[in-house]
């Protein structure tokens, strides 16, 4: 998966709260950052142009990473991601499912800087009650382009520190992105040893509408041991703090701590797959934004 640290976000909790309403009757003021939060699964990683040549050795879902890939390497990437799980509006409980498809793609215009894009071509939403039926609703989420500038390495090249800006662009249809655009600035940190590479990263997401809420703040961490030279295990820890206007006129303040194992698979010389099993540890809110989700991922890195 192709990513932004954290500043793409297609936020749709216009969508997804319209659904809710139109079945359930009910004060769903407790449900909306819960629902929202579901779309941050799968926006804010970036786990390709961000390696030496061992791709199979970076983080997949949100971990930023201060590695760069040589001058003229590129890579694509599609990712898909489905958020099952129950929500309680007002007396009655809901099924809920929030699916992604992500596509990106970057270019190293030297070894030093990374110039990409990533976006968001399908969201899909959908919300179920008993004796109340389903209702589904989709649409085209967001785009962004990003760029990665080499700020630090050390000498023998095994930690970099890199600095991140994007710059999201609200081309998604009505609901399913955000209102304005929202500027995007982090940072990462990596260490690379011989089997296990250890990355950090932080960044915030500026919106420049009232509507989009406030700066979001991501804290990301991640561990990725080598198994083999074409397997290898990651372990992910994120933080992501925002607050988001709630619907009736007031806001939510949000804030969710999320772990996330995978895995990346090398197929050929260049081809990955990744899997991810994602999990919300702690919220702010009454309600976790998902108990479980699964990403499904395809790299093709030259």
């Amino acid at each position: 998966m192709i990513g932004t640290h954290g500043s793409l976000r297609p936020h749709a909790v216009t969508a997804a709260c319209l659904v809710a309403l139109a079945v359930i009757p009910g004060d769903a003021n407790g449900q909306v950052g819960a629902i929202g939060a579901a779309p941050m699964v799968v926006a804010s990683g970036e786990s390709l142009g961000v390696g030496t040549g061992a791709h199979a050795l970076q983080p997949p879902i949100w971990t930023g990473s201060g590695m760069q890939v040589g001058a003229g390497q590129w890579a694509g990437s599609a990712t898909v991601a489905s958020t099952p799980g129950t929500v309680q509006l007002g007396p009655v409980e809901a099924g809920f499912n929030y699916d992604q498809f992500v596509i990106g793609a970057f270019y190293a215009p030297s070894d030093r800087s990374t110039l990409g894009f990533s976006m968001f071509p399908y969201i899909g939403i959908g919300l179920e009650a008993t004796g109340l039926g389903r209702k589904e609703t989709s649409g085209r989420g967001d785009a962004a382009v990003f760029g990665k500038y080499q700020l630090w390495r050390s000498g023998n090249g095994k930690t970099r520190v890199s600095g991140v800006g994007s710059i999201q662009l609200p081309i998604g249809e009505s609901g399913y992105g955000a209102n304005g655009t929202v500027i995007g600035l982090g940072g990462a940190v990596s260490h690379q040893l011989e089997r296990l590479s250890l990355h950090g990263s932080l960044s915030v997401a500026v919106p420049t509408d009232d509507q989009d809420g406030e700066t979001a703040m991501n804290v990301s961490a991640a561990a990725v041991y080598g198994v083999s030279p074409r397997v290898a295990l990651a372990l992910e820890l994120n933080r992501e703090s925002t607050s988001l206007a709630d619907g009736f006129g007031g806001t939510v303040d949000l804030a969710y701590v999320h772990l996330a194992p995978g895995t990346r698979f090398r197929i050929g010389n260049s081809l990955i797959l990744t899997t991810s099993l994602l999990t919300t540890l702690s919220s702010s809110v009454d309600v976790k934004p998902f108990d479980y989700a699964f990403a499904l991922g395809l790299e093709l890195a030259r």
